[in-house]
């Protein structure tokens, strides 16, 4: 008898915690008029979500003018969903007269878009700048005459709701930008056919309307904001090439400067193998008259005109 005395008082306890944490939201919904269950509130919060806020966003959902149950605002914020993101993006979304309603901005929200932002950059376009301003600098080109240029652009794009889902976001359109821009520097014959006339980036961008393609944005308007003359990356590539032609030059010099070293130390070797061979022969000469005398082969001048007379007195 005693535990269920302690039961039933846990439960009054229990009730009247939920009735005192969740009257206020009730007494909300009374005072705006709105046909709201007690019952619904209290569930709310023993699902774990924020009555006050629900009840916030559902309030503010009907007296804007948009037709929702209580339990669909419940739904989404137990998938997760940001309610007041949502709540706010469906408001302007109905004074904006933009075709875009609750579901559809639930599922935007759901996949991970910010709709509040996606809503108002429709109603009111938005800029992007190429390069953008986390890197501050110019879009690097080069005409055919080897002039480089810099050259900033601005984009004025609205988003394409529908494609949020799916659709690449602002990199992607800085990325092809700067592929439409470098093209379009590269098919002027020269820099200052862009200089004087830098609607041609314009025309380009505008002409190629796949630049937009796949992302969430349709183009509004496109304005070269800067142009800037860098180098000259032709006289640059020249010189490059003139230094590198002079040391390829420098370095046959050398090699053939050495090649003629060695052969000149060549020459000086077989002049002294020479010289050697000369004092060899003088070393073995006196030997080899020495040779000839005693075989009788070579002789004195006194031998010689002896050896003359007896031939000629055998010959008479």
């Amino acid at each position: 008898m005693y535990i269920i005395l302690t039961l039933g008082i846990l439960v009054l306890l229990l009730l009247v915690f939920l009735v005192l944490i969740n009257v206020g939201a009730y007494v909300k919904v009374k005072s705006n008029g709105i046909d709201l269950s007690f019952v619904n509130i209290v569930f709310s919060r023993l699902r774990g979500l924020n009555p006050d806020k629900l009840v916030d966003a559902y309030i503010t959902l009907l007296r804007a003018g948009v037709s929702i149950e209580y339990t669909r605002i419940e739904s989404h914020a137990l998938c997760g969903g940001d309610v007041l993101s949502v709540v706010d993006a469906s408001v302007s979304a109905l004074k904006s007269s933009i075709d875009m309603d609750f579901e559809q901005l639930c599922k935007l929200d759901l996949a991970g878009r910010d709709v509040v932002s996606a809503v108002d950059s429709y109603v009111h376009p938005v800029v992007i700048n190429c390069p953008s301003n986390k890197q501050p600098g110019y879009i690097v080109t080069v005409a055919k005459d080897g002039i480089r240029l810099g050259i900033s652009v601005k984009l004025t794009v609205r988003s394409d709701l529908k494609s949020l889902i799916g659709g690449a976001g602002v990199l992607t359109v800085e990325a092809r930008v700067q592929e439409k821009v470098l093209g379009a520097v590269g098919a002027a014959e020269s820099h200052k056919d862009v200089l004087n006339n830098p609607s041609i980036l314009v025309e380009h961008l505008q002409k190629e309307s796949n630049a937009l393609e796949g992302t969430y944005f349709t183009l509004v308007s496109v304005d070269v904001s800067g142009i800037k003359v860098l180098d000259n990356l032709k006289a640059k590539l020249d010189s490059i090439q003139s230094e590198a032609d002079k040391k390829v030059a420098e370095s046959r010099a050398e090699a053939q400067k050495a090649d003629a070293k060695a052969r000149q130390q060549e020459m000086k070797a077989k002049l002294q193998e020479m010289n050697a061979n000369v004092v060899s022969a003088r070393v073995v000469l006196p030997d080899a008259i020495k040779s000839g005398i005693d075989d009788g082969v070579l002789g004195t001048r006194e031998s010689k005109v002896k050896n003359v007379s007896q031939w000629r007195s055998q010959a008479l």
